[in-house]
C-alpha cells in the first residue's frame, strides 16, 4: 500500500508541472522521543531533492525477509524545506501555521491563506528551498587536546610510556587494542572490532562495524577503520598520518584516529574543511574515557594496565 502510494507521488513529481504537484500532500517529519514517550516535530518535506536526477528520486531496491524470502522496496529521496521564512498571510510569522493544518485536513492545502512559503514555491514552480544547517568550525587547537591538570599530564605520560617501545623507537603493537578499546568505550553502537594483522593491514590497526539503526540481529551497519599513534604529547600528527588514513577509507566508510598526543592545526584544518568523515580521539579524550570507566588516578590506572588492558581485541 505504502509502495504504491510512493509510486503514484513519483509520477505526479515526474510530469513536473503545477497542476499534479499541487495533487501531492506535504509529508511533516517527526522523530520519536523515547525519553519523554512521544514524538519531536523536525520538519516540512517535500519529494525530489534538486541535487538528484528523476531517475534517481525513487528507485527499487531488493530486500530479504527473516525466512529468506526476497521482496522489492523503494528508496525514495525528500527535501526538508526551510521554514524560516516569514508568511505571507502573517509578515512576522514563520515555521508552520497551526491553520493551515487545520485547512489540509479539509482539503484546502495550496489555496489555504496559511500555506507555508516554501511549500507554495514548490507546488508554483518546483523550485526547492532546502534547510541547511551552520557549518561549525571543529577545529581544536593544541592546547584543547591537552589536559591542564597536573595529575592528568602523568597519566598521558604513562600510557605514552607504557606503550612506546623505546628501543626501536616505535609504539608497540600492544597500543592498537588498547585504542580499539577506546573506541568501543565512547560510541555503543560500535558492534564489532578487530585488530588487523601487522603485516597485512592495509595501512589500518583496526577494522570495526557501527550499528546505524535496528537491532544487533537485524540492523543496517556500516564499517570503519582505525588508526593508532602513540606518540608523544609535543609530538603531532600531521598531514601525513591523517592522509595516510583517509587513503585507506573506502566509500560509505569513517575513520577513528586515536592518538596520544594531538592532530596539528593544518591536517586538523584539511579533516574539517575537505569534510573527509574522520573522528579524532586525541590525549585529552583519552582521559575523558579513562576517568568515565572510574580509572581517574596513577593508581588506578596502573591496576588496569596490569590487570584488564586488552592485549588483542576482537568483538
Amino acid at each position: 500500500m505504502r509502495n504504491q502510494f510512493l509510486r503514484n507521488i513519483y509520477d505526479r513529481l515526474s510530469k513536473n508541472n503545477f497542476e499534479d504537484r499541487k495533487k501531492i500532500t506535504p509529508i511533516f517529519l517527526f522523530e520519536s522521543k523515547k525519553e519523554y514517550k512521544g514524538v519531536q516535530f523536525k520538519g516540512l518535506i517535500v519529494h525530489g531533492n534538486s541535487n538528484y536526477d528523476d531517475k534517481d528520486i525513487l528507485t527499487a531496491v531488493w530486500a530479504s525477509k527473516e525466512n529468506g524470502d526476497r521482496f522489492q522496496n523503494y528508496k525514495a529521496i525528500f527535501t526538508l524545506l526551510d521554514t524560516k521564512e516569514e508568511s505571507s498571510n502573517e509578515p512576522n510569522k514563520s515555521s508552520i501555521d497551526l491553520r493551515w493544518l487545520d485547512d489540509i485536513k479539509n482539503e484546502l492545502c495550496y489555496e489555504s491563506v496559511y500555506v507555508q512559503i516554501s511549500y507554495k514555491r514548490w507546488v508554483k514552480k518546483g523550485i526547492y528551498t532546502p534547510f541547511e544547517t551552520i557549518r561549525l568550525n571543529n577545529v581544536r587547537t593544541k592546547e584543547e587536546q591537552l589536559p591542564s591538570e597536573p595529575q592528568k599530564l602523568k597519566m598521558l605520560k604513562i600510557i605514552h610510556d607504557y606503550f612506546y617501545d623505546n628501543k626501536n623507537k616505535n609504539q608497540s603493537t600492544q597500543f592498537e587494542p588498547f585504542a580499539l578499546w577506546l573506541c568501543t568505550q565512547v560510541d555503543s553502537n560500535i558492534i564489532g572490532i578487530d585488530n588487523t594483522k601487522p603485516t597485512r593491514d592495509g595501512g589500518r590497526d583496526g577494522i570495526g562495524q557501527y550499528r546505524i539503526m535496528g537491532k544487533i540481529n537485524r540492523s543496517l551497519t556500516t564499517s570503519f577503520a582505525v588508526e593508532a599513534k602513540c606518540y608523544d604529547i609535543n609530538n603531532s600528527v600531521g598531514v601525513k598520518e591523517t592522509s595516510r588514513l583517509i587513503s585507506r577509507i573506502r566509500q560509505r566508510q569513517f575513520g577513528i584516529l586515536v592518538t596520544t598526543s594531538y592532530v596539528a592545526k593544518q591536517a586538523y584544518e584539511e579533516i574539517i574543511e575537505d569534510g573527509h568523515p574522520i573522528s579524532i580521539i586525541s590525549r585529552v579524550d583519552i582521559i575523558d574515557i579513562l576517568y568515565k570507566r572510574g580509572i581517574n588516578d596513577i593508581l588506578t590506572l596502573n591496576a588496569f594496565f596490569n590487570n584488564n588492558c586488552p592485549k588483542e581485541l576482537h568483538l
